[in-house]
C-alpha cells in the first residue's frame, strides 16, 4: 500500500499555529481536548494537520502494511526455499484485512465539510481524496489511502450502526460543537460512553468561545475535566450600528438592506464585500432580486455581484463564493456563514437578526419551522465575520434594547426536537435508557415521552417501550423513522416502488415553482399533475411526466395507482438522516429499452417552461437513488405491478398516523389527533375538495395550523395499520331478544378521533362471565328468551302458581326473589354457556340423561325452610338502611344479646332509622305491641282487654305489607288505639321504659372484617359514638364504587345494566329519584314487606336504571375538581352496591374554594346543606367578574360594617351579602339538575344579580340599624333586668353573626319589625311591668316547649317546626308591640293547633 506524500505547513498568521505544541501536548496527555477559538483562529483547518503531524490517521499502520507488502515481495523471490517459508512470520488476519485508521473530522453542514476538505487538501498540496477527502450525503470523495475524512456529523452517527466502537478512527475532531445540533449532542454522549473501551482514541472538540466549561465537565475523567485550550481569533475592531426599521406596506426588510448597503458603500468610496444574514432561502432570493434592481440604478455599483449562500447550493455555486474576484460583492447567506464557512474578503455585515429555527410542539406533535430572533451569541458570531481582514462595520437591523433582551445562547436542538430517531438508534445500539444517556443537556421528560409516543405510533416500540421486531428492522434503515416505517409497510403491501418516489419527494422542497409574477401560468401548468383525492398520487403523476418528457419510461413500476385517484402537494419534509450507503447499482425491474431522450439543455428548458425547478428535481432524483440503494442493500424487490390507491395510501398512512384528520361537522376545519384542529392548506394540489377522512404529510403552524400533502383515506384503513393504537370501548352490554345473545356496542378511537362506533359485538367473546350473567338475568330469570325448550315454559307456569298462592294468602313473601332464581340457573348451567344458541346445544345433550334438567320445584320457589312461616317470622337476614344484615336470636333474659341482635356494617350506621328498629321482626311484633298496650293508662287499656287478642289483631294489621315498617311503630299503634278506643290517647301515654330489653333491637356494629366496634340497643348513642367513623366508611365506599363506575364507563360497561352484579355503583337520575327513594323505603321491609316492594315495583328496573350514559354519571368524576357543570345530569340519590346489597347515598357538590368536588353522603340533610353551598360556589365561579364588581360596589357597606362590628368584620358581612344575593339570583327551588338548567339559571340570574345584591344590602342595613337601636336600648334599661335578659336572648337568636345567611329570606324581611318590637317593649315596660311579666311567662312556656321538641328531634327541623319558630316571634310582636301589627292573626290557641299538627 503506497501512501500519498504531503507537506505540512502551519501558517504563522493563524493564532492556532502559535498554540500548536501546547495542543499536541494536551492530545498526548489526555484522551479528550477542548479547543476554543473565535471565528478565524484557524482551528478547523489546522487541527487535522496537527494530528497528521503527530503521526495519527493510521500512518504507523500504513508504514507497517507497506513493510509487509515489501516482505511479501521478497518472499516471492525465495518461494522455492522451504526453510525460508517455514521461518517467515505470517501476518495476523486482522493485519491483512484491517484498513488503516483515519482522522475523522465532523462538520454540521455538507457545504462546510466539502469546502474545509478542499482547503486542507490545498494546504497539504495534494489532490482531493488522496490524503484528505470528504463524505456527505450523495457524495463520497475519499481515497483508499486517505488519512483525514471530513464528513457531516450525521454520517459519523450513521456509521455507529456498523462500527459501534468507531474502530475506523484513531482521532475524532468534533467541530463547531457550540451549535449543539441533535447529532452533535448525541455524538458527544455516544463518544463519552465508548471512551473507556477505546483508550487509543483521541477526541478533539472545537467550539467558539461559548460555554467551553460545559464540554470540559462533560468529558471529565479521573484526571479531572478535559483540558480547555483557548485560541484567540484573528480579528479587527468591529463597529456596531443599530438601524431598526418598522415593517410596513411601503417599506420592508429588503428596503432596509438596500439602505444599509448604500450606507456602507456611500459614494463608492468604501471598498470591501458585504455579508448579509437572512433567515432562509426564500428571503435570500427575494433580497437578491431587490438588490440587483437597486444597484442597477447606481453607475458605480452596477457591476457589483449579488451571490446567495445556503446549504443546498450546488458545488459549482458554492465554489463561486470562494473564488478570487475583482468587483465588489454582496453575499446573502443563512446562518451557515456564522461559523461553518469563512467567506473571504468580508468587511461589512448586515444582520437581519433572524433565523429559521425548527421547533417541535410536544402539545400538537407539530414540527414548526419558524423565523425567530437569534440569540446574542449568534449575533456576535455574525458581527465577527467582518473583522477578519480589516476594521469592520456591522449594521444590525434592530435596536440595541432588542439585542440586550435576547437570550444569551441558542437553545440546543435536543431541547426543541422530536427524540424518536435518537431513541430508536439508542435502542438498536443497546445504549440503555435515553434518560440515563450522558447528554450535555438532558432532554425534558416530556420530550422523551413524546419520542416514545411517536415510536409507539409507528409500532417500533411496545407499550413497555421495548424495541419490537419492526423497530429493530426500522433501526437498520438510516432514515427518519416515519419514512422508514412507510417503506417497510410498502414492502409488505407491494407498493415499494411508488413509496420510494413519494418518500423522496417529501424530503425535498416541492419541485413545482410558483413565482409571484406568474402564479396563474404556474397553476395552469401544474394542473395536469393534480389529482382528485391525493396529493401523494400527484407526485407519481409528476414523476411519470418527468420520465416521459425526457423520452424514457417511468422508473420501475412507477405508474399511477390502479384506482382513479391521486394527487400530492409539497408534503412534510420528513427529514432523511444523512445516508451512509454505498453506491450500489439501483434496483430496477425489467423494462423495455428507453426511447430517444432530450438533451440536458432541452430538458431543462422544458422543465422551466412548466415551472418545475431543475435543481429540486435533481435533489429529488438523488434522494430517490439513495433510498433505492438502501432498498437494494436489504435485497428487497420492487413491485412489478402498479400499486392500487389503497395499497399506496396504507403504506403512507403507517408513518403518518399522527397526522390524520376528520372533517368537522359544522366548521370548515379538520379535527386532528390529540384534540388539535387544522385547516386544509390553501395551496393544496387537489382538483376537488378532500373527503371526510384525510391524512397529511405534515402539519405546519404559521398564522394557523395547516395540513399539507393531503390525501383522502377510508377510516377502516386505520384499523389495518393502526390497530395497536386503537382505544376500544365496549358500551351497553345488553340482551338482544331476536339474536338470543348478549350484545355490546364497540367504539374505537385513534388519538381521540372516533374511527367507528355502534359496532355490534358478541359480548360473550369478550367477557363470557359478564355475558353469562346478563343472559341468565335477562333471558332466563326475566324470561326474555323465546325458546321451545320445555323447562322455561314449565318454570313460567310454576311461578304463576306460586304468585297465585301469594294472592290467596295475602302474603307477599312466598315467592323467592329473582337473585335466588338466578342462583338456581347459575349453579346448573356450565360456565361456557352465555347465549341462547349455546344453551340449546348443551341442553339437548344434557337433557337426554336428566329429563327434568333446569326445572324449578315448588320448594325452590318458596321461601320456607321448614313447615309454617317461621322463616318469615324470624328471618335470618334483616334489611336495615338498605342493606341485608344478619340477625341472630337468643332467649336468655339478662344476657346482653337477649332477643334479636342485628350485625350492622359500620358504613350503613347513619342510614339506619330508629323507626325501622322499633318494628323488630314479624315474629316479635305481637309481644312488643302487647307490652306497649300494657303500659297505657287504665282507661284506654280497659277498652283493649283482653290485651293478647288486641295485640294479635293489631300485629296482624300492622304486619300487612302496606303497613309494615312504615314510619314509627309507636305512631302507627297510637293511630290504631285512638281509632279502637275513641279516646285522645297521647304519644307519651306509651311508657317505653316499661318494655323489656329484648323488645328493643340490639345493634352490633362491625367493621369490614367482622370485628365488633360497638353494641347497644340505643341507636342515638351508637350514632353519637360511631357516627363520624360511619360517615367516613360510607364515603370511602362511595368513592371506591364511584371509581369503579368511572373505570366501567371508560371500558364501555354500563354498571346499571347489571343490578345483580356485586360492586357496582349507580346514580339515579332526577326522573328516577322518586322511584329510588321508594326503593330505599321498601328495602327496609323484611318478611311481608319484601314481597310488597317487589309487587309495587319500588326497586329500580334494571333497564331503566341502566340507560343513563357516561354523561349522566356525575359521580364518576368524584375525584375531579370542577369549575363548570361538566358532570352530566345530577341525581338526587345514588345507589351504591356492595356484595349484592344496595345502599342509598346522597351526592352533593362540595365547595372547594376555587372549584367544586363531588362527594356522597349517607344523610340527606347533610348532603342537601353541602350541595347548596357547593352549587353556590359553582355559580360564583361562573360570574367572577360580576362578583369582583359587587365586592367593590355594595352600597353603604362601610356604614353597615360599623353597626356590624360587634358581630363580625366587614369582610364577613360582604361575604354574607354576596352569598344571599347568589342564593336569591340562582338558587331558588327547584335547584338545577343538569347543565341546561344550570346555564339557563345562570343566564337568568346574571342580569339581576346586582339589583338583588343591592336589595340584600339595603335589607341588611335596615336590620343592622334596628339592631343598633335595640342594643342601645338594652344598655339604657337598667330598671328592668328580667325583661332585658329576655330581650337579650331574643336579640341573640334574631341577629346572630350570620343572620343574613341563616334567616330565611321571607323572615329576613320581618327582622326589622321584630327588632323594633324589642325597643317598643322596653319603652312600655315602666307603664305596666306586671303585664310585661305575665306576657313573658306565656311566651317562655311556648318557647321552652319548642326548644324541647328541637332537642328531641336532635336539631332536625321540618317545615312545620320552622313555621312554629317564627310564629313565636309574631306572638311576641302581638304581646309587646301590637301597634306594629302581624301579617296574620296569632295567639296561644293558634299555636296549640300547630302543636297538634306536629303530633
Amino acid at each position: 500500500m503506497q501512501s500519498a506524500s504531503f507537506t505540512i505547513e502551519f501558517p504563522e498568521s493563524l493564532p492556532v499555529s502559535a498554540r500548536r505544541h501546547e495542543i499536541e501536548a494536551a492530545i498526548v496527555g489526555h484522551q479528550v481536548v477542548i479547543v476554543c477559538g473565535e471565528t478565524g483562529s484557524g482551528k478547523t483547518t489546522q487541527l487535522p494537520k496537527i494530528a497528521l503531524a503527530m503521526g495519527r490517521g493510521g500512518q504507523a499502520q500504513r508504514q507497517a502494511q507497506a513493510s509487509a507488502e515489501g516482505r511479501a515481495a521478497a518472499a516471492n523471490a525465495t518461494a522455492a526455499d522451504p526453510a525460508a517459508r517455514a521461518g517467515e512470520r505470517r501476518p495476523a488476519r486482522g493485519e491483512r484485512s484491517r484498513r488503516p485508521q483515519l482522522i475523522g473530522h465532523t462538520q454540521p453542514r455538507r457545504i462546510a465539510a466539502s469546502s474545509v476538505a478542499a482547503r486542507i487538501a490545498e494546504e497539504l498540496k495534494t489532490q482531493m481524496g488522496e490524503v484528505v477527502g470528504y463524505k456527505v450525503r450523495f457524495h463520497d470523495r475519499l481515497g483508499k489511502n486517505a488519512s483525514v475524512k471530513l464528513m457531516t456529523d450525521g454520517i459519523l452517527l450513521a456509521e455507529t450502526q456498523t462500527d459501534p466502537l468507531l474502530q475506523a478512527y484513531d482521532t475524532l475532531i468534533i467541530d463547531e460543537a457550540h451549535e449543539r445540533s441533535l447529532n452533535i449532542d448525541f455524538l458527544l454522549g455516544y463518544i463519552k460512553q465508548i471512551l473507556p473501551r477505546r483508550p487509543d482514541l483521541k477526541v478533539i472538540v472545537t467550539s467558539a468561545t461559548i460555554d467551553a466549561d460545559r464540554f470540559a465537565r462533560h468529558f471529565e475523567s479521573a484526571k479531572g475535566p478535559a483540558p480547555v485550550i483557548m485560541v484567540s481569533g484573528r480579528t479587527f475592531p468591529v463597529e456596531q450600528r443599530y438601524r431598526p426599521f418598522e415593517d410596513s406596506r411601503d417599506y420592508g426588510l429588503n428596503d432596509a438592506i438596500a439602505d444599509a448597503v448604500d450606507e456602507l458603500w456611500r459614494g463608492g468610496a468604501h471598498a470591501g464585500d458585504i455579508l448579509v444574514f437572512l433567515p432562509g432561502e426564500r428571503e435570500i432570493r427575494e433580497a437578491a432580486d431587490h438588490l440587483r434592481k437597486h444597484l442597477s440604478h447606481q453607475p458605480v455599483l452596477r457591476s457589483a455581484e449579488v451571490l446567495p449562500l445556503f446549504a443546498r447550493l450546488s458545488a459549482a455555486e458554492q465554489d463561486q463564493i470562494f473564488k478570487p474576484h475583482g468587483q465588489r460583492r454582496i453575499v446573502l447567506a443563512t446562518n451557515v456563514a456564522e461559523t461553518s464557512l469563512t467567506v473571504p474578503g468580508i468587511r461589512y455585515v448586515i444582520d437581519a437578526g433572524t433565523a429559521r429555527v425548527k421547533r417541535y410542539s410536544l402539545r400538537s406533535k407539530v414540527e414548526q419551522l419558524l423565523v425567530e430572533p437569534i440569540s446574542q451569541a449568534a449575533a456576535n458570531q455574525r458581527a465577527g465575520r467582518c473583522g477578519r481582514v480589516a476594521n469592520g462595520i456591522c449594521i444590525r437591523l434592530y435596536d440595541e434594547a432588542d439585542f440586550n433582551a435576547r437570550p444569551r445562547f441558542t437553545d440546543p436542538e435536543i431541547l426543541r426536537s422530536s427524540l424518536a430517531s435518537v431513541i430508536l438508534r439508542m435502542k438498536s445500539l443497546h445504549l440503555g435508557q435515553v434518560e440515563d444517556f450522558p447528554f450535555l443537556e438532558a432532554p425534558t421528560r416530556r420530550a422523551i415521552t413524546d419520542g416514545y409516543q411517536l415510536l409507539n405510533e409507528l409500532g417500533a416500540v411496545d407499550d413497555a417501550n421495548e424495541l419490537t421486531a419492526l423497530g429493530a428492522e426500522l433501526a437498520k434503515l438510516p432514515l427518519d423513522p416515519r419514512v422508514g416505517r412507510m417503506i417497510l409497510e410498502a414492502r409488505s403491501r407491494n407498493a415499494l416502488d411508488e413509496v420510494l418516489i413519494i418518500a423522496s419527494a417529501l424530503s425535498v422542497q416541492d419541485v413545482r415553482e410558483r413565482p409571484l409574477e406568474a402564479q396563474a401560468q404556474a397553476d395552469q401548468a401544474h394542473a395536469k399533475f393534480d389529482d382528485e383525492k391525493s396529493e401523494f398520487t400527484s407526485y407519481l403523476k409528476l414523476w411519470h411526466w418527468l420520465e416521459e418528457a425526457r423520452g424514457g419510461k417511468p422508473h420501475g413500476a412507477a405508474a399511477l395507482p390502479s384506482a382513479p385517484n391521486g394527487g400530492a402537494q409539497n408534503g412534510v419534509r420528513l427529514q432523511l438522516s444523512d445516508l451512509a450507503g454505498s453506491k450500489n447499482r439501483p434496483l430496477t425491474p425489467n423494462q423495455p429499452a428507453p426511447t430517444h431522450k432530450l438533451s440536458n439543455r432541452q430538458y431543462e428548458a422544458l422543465l422551466r417552461q412548466n415551472f418545475v425547478s431543475v435543481r429540486r428535481v435533481r435533489e429529488w432524483r438523488d434522494i430517490h437513488s439513495q433510498l433505492h440503494t438502501v432498498v437494494a442493500e436489504h435485497g428487497w424487490k420492487l413491485n412489478s405491478v402498479p400499486a392500487s390507491y389503497e395499497q399506496l395510501h396504507l403504506a403512507m398512512l403507517s408513518g403518518l398516523l399522527g397526522n390524520i384528520g376528520c372533517k368537522h361537522e359544522t366548521e370548515d376545519v379538520y379535527l386532528g389527533a390529540r384534540g388539535i384542529k387544522f385547516h386544509r392548506h390553501p395551496g393544496a394540489h387537489l382538483s376537488k375538495r378532500p373527503g371526510r377522512w384525510i391524512v397529511c404529510a405534515e402539519l405546519v403552524e404559521t398564522a394557523r395550523l395547516f395540513g399539507r400533502g393531503i390525501a383522502a383515506i377510508e377510516p377502516q384503513w386505520l384499523e389495518q395499520v393502526g390497530a395497536h393504537l386503537l382505544k376500544k370501548q365496549l358500551l351497553d352490554p345488553h340482551w338482544e331478544k331476536k339474536a338470543a345473545e348478549v350484545v355490546a356496542y364497540e367504539r374505537a378511537t385513534l388519538y381521540g378521533l372516533v374511527v367507528y362506533s355502534q359496532r355490534r359485538l358478541n359480548y360473550g367473546r369478550v367477557d363470557p362471565v359478564g355475558a353469562r350473567e346478563i343472559f341468565i338475568r335477562e333471558g332466563l330469570v326475566a324470561q326474555e328468551w323465546e325458546t321451545r325448550l320445555p323447562f322455561l315454559a314449565a318454570n313460567r307456569k310454576l311461578i304463576a302458581q306460586v304468585e297465585e298462592l301469594e294472592h290467596k294468602s295475602r302474603r307477599q313473601d312466598v315467592l323467592v326473589d329473582d337473585p335466588l332464581i338466578f342462583a338456581f340457573y347459575d349453579a346448573q348451567l356450565p360456565p361456557e354457556v352465555c347465549s341462547g344458541r349455546e344453551l340449546e346445544l348443551w341442553y339437548r345433550e344434557a337433557s337426554k340423561t336428566h329429563p327434568k334438567l333446569l326445572h324449578l320445584t315448588r320448594d325452590e320457589l318458596m321461601r320456607h325452610e321448614a313447615a309454617g312461616i317461621t322463616t318469615q317470622a324470624f328471618p335470618k337476614v334483616v334489611k336495615i338502611g338498605g342493606v341485608d344484615c344478619s340477625a341472630s336470636y337468643l332467649h336468655q333474659p339478662g344476657d346482653p344479646k337477649d332477643g334479636i341482635t342485628v350485625s350492622l356494617p359500620l358504613f350503613v350506621l347513619n342510614q339506619v332509622s330508629e323507626e325501622r328498629c322499633e318494628w323488630l321482626v314479624p315474629g316479635m311484633l305481637k309481644d312488643k305491641i302487647q307490652a306497649l298496650l300494657k303500659s297505657l293508662p287504665q282507661k284506654p287499656r280497659a277498652r283493649l282487654v283482653p290485651l293478647p287478642d288486641s295485640a294479635e289483631k293489631l300485629a296482624a294489621t300492622l304486619s300487612a305489607p302496606e303497613r309494615w315498617a312504615q314510619g314509627s311503630l309507636t305512631d302507627a299503634l297510637l293511630k290504631e288505639v285512638r281509632q279502637i278506643t275513641s279516646l285522645d290517647v297521647k304519644r307519651g301515654d306509651f311508657k317505653l321504659d316499661m318494655l323489656q330489653p329484648h323488645q328493643f333491637m340490639n345493634l352490633r356494629v362491625v367493621d369490614e372484617h367482622g370485628r365488633q366496634l360497638g353494641q347497644s340497643r340505643n341507636l342515638p348513642a351508637l350514632k353519637a359514638e360511631l357516627g363520624a367513623k360511619a360517615r367516613g366508611a360510607f364515603q370511602a365506599l362511595a368513592k371506591l364504587k364511584v371509581a369503579d363506575l368511572g373505570a366501567g364507563e371508560a371500558a364501555g360497561n354500563t354498571a346499571n345494566a347489571a343490578p345483580a352484579v356485586a360492586s357496582a355503583a349507580q346514580p339515579a337520575g332526577p326522573a328516577g329519584a322518586a322511584g329510588a327513594a321508594g326503593s330505599r323505603a321498601a328495602a327496609s321491609q323484611p318478611g311481608p314487606g319484601a314481597g310488597g316492594a317487589r309487587a309495587a315495583g319500588a326497586a329500580t328496573p334494571p333497564k331503566a336504571a341502566g340507560q343513563a350514559g357516561a354523561a349522566d354519571q356525575p359521580a364518576a368524576d368524584a375525584a375531579q375538581r370542577h369549575t363548570a357543570w361538566t358532570f352530566g345530569d345530577w341525581p338526587e340519590i345514588m345507589e351504591i352496591r356492595k356484595g349484592g346489597q344496595t345502599l342509598i347515598g346522597f351526592p352533593a357538590l362540595i365547595d372547594a374554594g376555587d372549584a367544586v368536588t363531588i362527594e356522597v353522603f349517607d344523610e340527606p340533610e347533610v348532603a342537601a346543606r353541602k350541595h347548596r353551598a357547593g352549587l353556590r360556589r359553582l355559580f360564583a365561579l361562573q360570574i367572577r367578574d360580576a362578583l369582583k364588581y359587587l365586592e367593590k360596589n355594595i352600597p353603604e357597606l362601610q356604614k353597615m360594617a360599623v353597626a356590624y362590628m360587634a358581630l363580625g368584620t366587614q369582610e364577613e358581612l360582604r361575604e354574607q351579602i354576596i352569598n344571599v344575593a347568589i342564593e336569591r339570583a340562582f338558587l331558588l327551588d327547584p335547584l338545577p339538575a343538569n347543565a341546561a338548567d344550570f346555564k339557563r339559571r345562570l343566564d337568568e340570574g346574571r342580569g339581576r344579580l346586582t339589583l338583588i345584591a343591592n336589595e340584600v344590602a339595603r335589607l341588611g342595613g335596615t336590620v343592622l340599624l334596628e339592631y343598633a337601636a335595640a342594643v342601645r336600648k338594652l344598655k339604657d334599661c337598667k330598671y328592668a333586668p328580667e325583661a332585658v335578659a329576655d330581650a337579650s336572648q331574643q336579640l341573640q337568636r334574631l341577629v346572630p353573626k350570620r343572620f343574613l345567611s341563616e334567616a330565611p329570606w321571607a323572615q329576613l324581611q320581618h327582622l326589622p319589625r321584630y327588632l323594633k318590637a324589642i325597643v317598643l317593649r322596653l319603652d312600655k315596660y315602666r307603664a305596666d311591668p306586671a303585664r310585661d311579666a305575665s306576657r313573658m311567662a306565656e311566651v317562655r312556656a311556648q318557647e321552652q316547649r319548642y326548644w324541647r321538641l328541637v332537642a328531641e328531634r336532635k336539631g332536625v327541623q321540618d317545615e312545620r317546626m320552622n313555621e312554629l319558630r317564627w310564629l313565636l316571634e309574631e306572638l311576641r310582636v302581638s304581646f309587646f308591640a301590637q301597634e306594629l301589627r302581624t301579617p296574620q292573626p296569632v295567639s296561644i290557641k293558634r299555636l296549640d293547633k300547630v302543636w297538634a299538627q306536629l303530633g
